[in-house]
Formats: C-alpha cells, structure tokens, sequence
C-alpha cells in the first residue's frame, strides 16, 4: 500500500522525524516565503523523492494558492509550482501518485464543501482537474486499492465519512457515512488491511465524560460495513493514522487530561475483531499533535 506521511506544518517549516529507506540522516529544512506557508501532506517517490503538498498565503492579501514541491533525499528543493485558486475557495488535502509520472491531488471547496480532484505532472504542471456537484466531502486521508480505486476518509457535514472512486475521474463507487448516532464524526486515516478489507480510523463526539472518543470501521472493498466500534474513557480522545501489526492495528492519536489541559500522544493497540488490547501514553510538557507515524524497526515508530 501507498504510504503517505501527513504533516500539518505552519511558519513554512518541515521537520523530517522518521527516515524514509535510503535517507542517510535526518535533518531539518524551511521552505516558503513571507506569508504562512505549509505543508498538508507529504508523498514519498519511489526514487525517494518527496512530493510535498500544501498552500501559500500572501501575507497582505491573505490569497492561498496551491502548492506542490518536489524535495530531494538531501533536502534540496528540485522544483515547486503553485496555482493561483479562483476565489480563494479551494483546499487541497492530500497527494497520491498514479501512473506515468502524475499525480492526483485531492482537496474541497471550502464554500460548498464539494470535492474536488488535481491531476498534475511530474514537473508540476495541470494535465485535469474534476469537480462533482453534490459529492460533498472534506478530504483527510486517501489510499489505492488493489482494484485500481482510491479510497477517501473524510467528514460530509457531521459525519465521518468513507468513499471509493476513480481517481481519474473522481466518480463514486460507494460512499458510506458512518450513521449520526453521535453529535459529529471524523475518518482520520485509511489503511488497506493484509486481508484486502479496509480499516479506517478517526473520532466521533458523544454525550459521555470524555466528550471524544476513538472511532475505528472496517469495511471490505465493496463498501460494506464490516466492524463498528467506539472507544473512550473520561479523558477526550482522537486518531490520526493507523497501521498493522499482524492481527493487530496500532492507532496513533492525542489525549488531554482536565488535570493538565495539555495534549499528549497515545498509542492504542486493537485487533481486527475490536477488542481493546493497550492504550500507551507518552507525557511531554505542552501540547502534542501527531499527524502520521510508520514502523522503522520492531517496537520503533
């Protein structure tokens, strides 16, 4: 599966933390101008390039244009192209690449919440671009499916929200919202299981102590709905991504506890029938936000 990291990273600023294969060291590097620049998601190339997805804002005009940069394993900037976006209504969310040297950039409107789909080249240049009137969904996460689909997690008005397309087209197989049992709901992450099943993962809001709690669906690629299940305790909970470990999901998250008001990251291990394994906690001072991880050895992430 298409692994891609996610880093939401304002003051044009990109913090390489886990190496990719084939990265001789870590190192840190700003790229951007005068304005808020950031980076919304991160694909890594086969030669181990990084196409780097996010928008610019003029710091006087508060205008955002879409950006895409091409970075090398050493940090040096290859090529960047951004778009002027009509209206400054256009969000772009998150990057996969598809065949023949393009790649697909999925993002939103945000005045009518529809979806919206880029095709660009290797250098940078629109080759597409589609639009679906009524395919109302705000992108998170995207991933292939072995059939040639892409699935795309997401929220539609309240709802954490699932669907599979085309991504040359951006037509709709099946979208699946998770049902408003709950005040509002988030699909975080999308993970093709070792079994072809799709297991996605995010947050919903309820009435109990905590206020959020862990949400993971498992669906199979026809989009039926194969496990629902909700975990929580009375601290609020959320998850950005989700890995396998053999029968096993790790999902990655923050928690605040109301002695401290302050974020920290969670690990919280399952299986695929649902049962509640561990929940590891890692306490720093000040507010901790992860975004993605990946596995770099046994019991290392």
């Amino acid at each position: 599966m298409q692994k891609t990291l996610r880093y939401i990273l304002p003051s044009f600023l990109l913090c390489l933390i886990l190496l990719p294969a084939g990265w001789a060291q870590g190192w840190e590097q700003t790229y951007g101008e005068p304005g808020f620049d950031l980076f919304r998601s991160v694909l890594i190339a086969p030669n181990g390039d990084l196409i780097a997805l996010g928008d610019r804002r003029d710091e006087v005009s508060a205008i955002s244009n879409l950006w895409i940069a091409r970075i090398q394993p050493d940090g040096d900037l290859l090529w960047q192209q951004e778009w002027e976006i009509e209206n400054n209504d256009l969000n772009a969310r998150t990057i996969l690449q598809l065949e023949n040297n393009r790649y697909l950039v999925i993002g939103f409107n945000v005045t009518t919440d529809e979806m919206v789909g880029w095709i660009v080249d290797d250098t940078g240049s629109t080759l597409e671009q589609w639009q679906h009137t009524g395919l109302f969904l705000r992108p998170k996460d995207a991933a292939f499916l072995p059939n040639g689909q892409v699935i795309v997690t997401g929220k539609d008005g309240f709802d954490a929200s699932t669907l599979s397309l085309d991504p040359e087209t951006g037509i709709v197989a099946w979208q699946h919202n998770y049902p408003p049992t709950f005040l509002s709901g988030w699909a975080e992450a999308a993970l093709l299981l070792d079994n072809g099943n799709i297991a996605i993962s995010g947050y919903v809001t309820t009435q109990s102590a905590g206020g959020l709690d862990i949400l993971l669906l498992i669906y199979d690629q026809d989009g039926n709905l194969l496990l629902d299940k909700t975990f929580g305790d009375e601290f609020p909970q959320r998850t950005f991504d989700i890995i396998q470990e053999g029968d096993d999901l790790v999902l990655l998250g923050d928690t605040e506890t109301f002695t401290t008001e302050e974020d920290d990251i969670f690990l919280f291990r399952t299986n695929l029938q649902g049962d509640s394994l561990s929940l590891s906690i890692i306490n720093e001072p000040g507010f901790q936000q992860p975004t993605s991880f990946t596995r770099v050895s046994d019991g290392t992430w």
